[in-house]
């Protein structure tokens, strides 16, 4: 509290642990720090008290950034751990409309969805198992058509057997192929 009065930082301790909020002069809290449960998080909040940053841990290690609008949904999420760092743009009414990650160095992919969440397109280098690019295009209800260029690995005679796979394949709206080259 300043000599007026004002306040402009609370220090607290709960059973979850520590906090700092720091107000505005309208006494809002704008920014709080905490540490609950062992898990560190930072809000930023707007003049009208939605927090529109989040950064914090997720219980599972990521380490996780969230952007949100006026209504309190969020609209961009980044997100690492140890193996992947994606980045997911929803749209208002939170579903999750474009996606790029990378998985270590064995993959990385681009999604883009529908407004009801259906993944439309899906580019990416994939591997182990698979390596190489691949596009795959979806409409709804469910008709597909997926275009790769790469290598596979399948079991053989003595091990693993690395053969090359360029295949068009080309799917009805129940799932059943319905013509595929070579």
């Amino acid at each position: 509290t300043d000599s007026a009065g004002t306040t402009w930082a609370v220090l607290g301790a709960g059973p979850e642990g520590p906090s700092l909020l720091m107000m505005d002069k309208a006494g809002r809290v704008r920014i709080l720090l905490a540490v609950a449960n062992g898990r560190p998080s930072l809000e930023m909040f707007d003049q009208s008290g939605n927090a529109r940053l989040t950064a914090e841990m997720s219980e599972a290690g990521f380490a996780q950034l969230y952007l949100a609008d006026r209504d309190g949904r969020y609209r961009l999420q980044l997100a690492e751990d140890d193996s992947v760092s994606a980045l997911s743009i929803y749209d208002g009414e939170g579903v999750r409309q474009f996606y790029a990650g990378v998985e270590d160095s064995t993959a990385a992919c681009i999604s883009i969805a529908d407004p009801a969440g259906f993944q439309n397109m899906a580019a990416g280098w994939y591997g182990p198992g698979f390596w190489g690019p691949s596009l795959t295009l979806s409409g709804s209800p469910g008709s597909q058509a997926m275009f790769q260029a790469g290598c596979v690995s399948v079991p053989g005679e003595g091990g693993w057997i690395t053969r090359p796979v360029n295949t068009l394949r080309l799917y009805d709206a129940s799932g059943d192929l319905v013509w595929s080259a070579p």
